[in-house]
């Protein structure tokens, strides 16, 4: 019996040992990972790593924001600071509350925020956090909270992008990288912004009219970050930013899903501005071009200042 139990552990430990062996020689080759179970997005996609790097060298802040790529491409620090707002923005591709939640508390310390604005996609309510995961454990060195996070979702997904990142990790390989500012038609901007050149709106997506169902462990992690804030006495804002009114009709439950984010803390909901148009606007259905940023952000900031005096 012993002798079996002792070829059991040597067998599953053969195993483990050449799945992480693989999962190294796959992301070594392949640079971004290959196929849905193994996504690595590293180095300048949403120019994630550019930002991750910029903030763990950043002082204090007037403001924190967090979401989506509809934060990162949505919230310029130019504009802010033209009105007296230093800001810094720390939104990821694809990034929903539970990732949020995690930047939040990893650097609230050292950025001090005397507001946070939570962008907020309705869309990605009902997304698990899986993709991205991907983008953090490509982007940032894994360490015990952001293993955490992985496998607190756990799929073969997560599993594999952990395995490479910590491979990254331990021979410090992100170091190695040269990250150059301007990364096809997008060019990153101090304080994590990311621009998108002049182009037509591309009009190629296809949106399926139906009903979005937010998970709960999403609603959740807003209600954690309002708790955070709070016990901070940090002030919070929810915003959802500007789309398109094709990209807003598809959605069919709008109104109920802000609902249920305003059961947990107030939306300022700019979704649809009078003084924005589709066309001239917004590169793709759900992101403003830098036209549209340069009318909505001082818009935003307005309300924003109004409401705190």
């Amino acid at each position: 019996m012993r002798r079996f139990v002792k070829r059991i552990l040597i067998f599953t430990s053969s195993c483990i040992l050449i799945y992480v062996v693989s999962v190294i020689y796959i992301g070594l080759i392949s640079n971004n990972g290959l196929g849905k179970n193994f996504v690595f997005p590293i180095g300048n996609y949403g120019h994630s790593m550019l930002r991750l790097n910029e903030v763990k060298t950043h002082s204090r802040v007037d403001i924190l924001i967090l979401g989506s790529s509809h934060a990162y491409r949505g919230f310029d620090p130019r504009i802010f600071k033209k009105h007296q707002f230093d800001i810094f923005n720390l939104g990821l591709s694809s990034e929903t509350p539970i990732q949020s939640y995690y930047l939040l508390k990893k650097y609230y310390s050292q950025l001090q925020p005397k507001i946070v604005i939570q962008e907020i996609y309705p869309l990605l309510l009902e997304n698990d956090g899986t993709e991205n995961n991907s983008f953090l454990l490509a982007n940032e060195p894994i360490d015990m909270p952001l293993t955490k996070l992985a496998f607190n979702n756990f799929n073969l997904q997560n599993l594999n992008a952990w395995i490479y990142g910590a491979f990254r990790t331990i021979l410090h390989l992100n170091d190695q990288i040269e990250l150059p500012e301007k990364f096809g038609e997008d060019t990153y901007i101090a304080g994590g912004y990311s621009q998108k050149d002049e182009v037509p709106l591309d009009t190629s997506k296809t949106l399926i009219a139906r009903e979005y169902i937010p998970l709960k462990e999403q609603l959740v992690a807003l209600d954690s970050i309002q708790q955070f804030c709070k016990s901070k006495s940090c002030s919070l804002y929810f915003v959802i930013t500007p789309v398109t009114s094709v990209e807003k009709h598809h959605i069919l439950n709008w109104s109920r899903i802000i609902q249920q984010i305003e059961d947990i803390h107030f939306v300022h909901d700019f979704s649809r501005l009078p003084v924005l148009h589709d066309t001239l606007h917004f590169y793709d259905s759900d992101h403003l071009n830098q036209k549209g940023v340069e009318i909505f952000n001082p818009i935003l900031i307005n309300e924003i200042f109004h409401q705190r005096n």
